[in-house]
């Protein structure tokens, strides 16, 4: 029940995070956004060092958390920026094929045997994307590309986390890659700044203050529960992002992506009971 509140709580998280990187991806650019998103987080973990003092910084994996924080570098600024010029249910559908790069990337760099079921569900999972993406038509947006790597991005670093959960504490996990972070994307951010209004403060502030929750929530329910019963809970994000959307912007998903999220989301059931230790992805940054 813990695992399952936390994942929900950080599912409606980055539900809302979304919306938020659309709003504030009509003035601003996606890399200034994943720059304050990173400041912001930062700020929040100053308690967490003057209240456990500089033993935060103490890893057992130093290289596995600079892996963990250009990954989620690279999460961020393509995640940021499909949220930013793509219909939201759209870009939230994209985020689902994490799983799929998880099963790709452990055959690719751990040498490990995926059988002839797995790759079936890996080959419908990206039929999927296609469907939403539909490459060559007339209403394909190259941000697209962009979400997707981000997905494959959220991906490599849930299967850092569920490894650094072992040794180091949520804490040190949260710190470090926050500060990292704000060091990483400030170049990205500097390239296309523009000083933010009073208004784009708050819609910043607020995209920094959701990301940190989902950020802690994922992280405390990967370490009290195996990764592979999370992953049913990364489909609420549509639902509810979608819901919100439509009060926004009166934006609906189109056939195309409802038809591709049942396909990604089947693609990936079957993966997970093709082998339901894998690591679900289903984190995000």
């Amino acid at each position: 029940m813990r695992s399952a509140t936390l994942m929900i709580l950080a599912v409606t998280a980055y539900a809302v995070l979304g919306i938020l990187v659309r709003l504030a991806g009509q003035t601003l650019h996606p890399f200034e956004i994943a720059f304050f998103r990173s400041l912001i987080g930062a700020l929040f973990v100053v308690p967490i060092i003057l209240s456990v003092g500089f033993s935060v910084f103490r890893t057992h994996h130093p290289k596995l958390n600079m892996a963990r924080s250009l990954t989620s570098l690279i999460a961020l600024l393509a995640g940021f920026t499909g949220l930013a010029y793509l219909p939201t249910a759209e870009a939230m559908t994209y985020s689902f094929t994490s799983p799929l790069f998880v099963a790709v990337g452990a055959s690719l760099f751990l040498a490990e045997t995926v059988t002839r079921k797995r790759w079936f569900a890996i080959a419908v999972g990206f039929a999927g994307v296609l469907i939403v993406m539909r490459p060559g038509g007339e209403l394909f947006h190259p941000a697209a590309i962009a979400s997707v790597l981000g997905a494959a991005g959220v991906a490599s670093s849930s299967l850092i986390v569920k490894r650094l959960t072992g040794k180091d504490s949520p804490a040190t996990i949260v710190t470090l890659m926050s500060l990292a972070m704000t060091v990483l994307t400030l170049p990205f951010a500097v390239v296309v700044w523009q000083t933010p209004t009073v208004d784009e403060l708050v819609l910043l502030t607020a995209v920094g203050v959701v990301g940190t929750i989902g950020q802690f929530a994922l992280v405390y329910a990967l370490r009290i529960s195996d990764a592979s019963l999370a992953f049913p809970y990364i489909y609420l994000r549509l639902p509810i992002a979608a819901g919100i959307a439509f009060w926004l912007f009166q934006e609906l998903p189109s056939a195309a992506t409802l038809a591709g999220s049942v396909v990604i989301a089947g693609s990936v059931l079957l993966l997970t009971r093709a082998d339901p230790e894998r690591p679900s992805g289903g984190g995000s940054v």
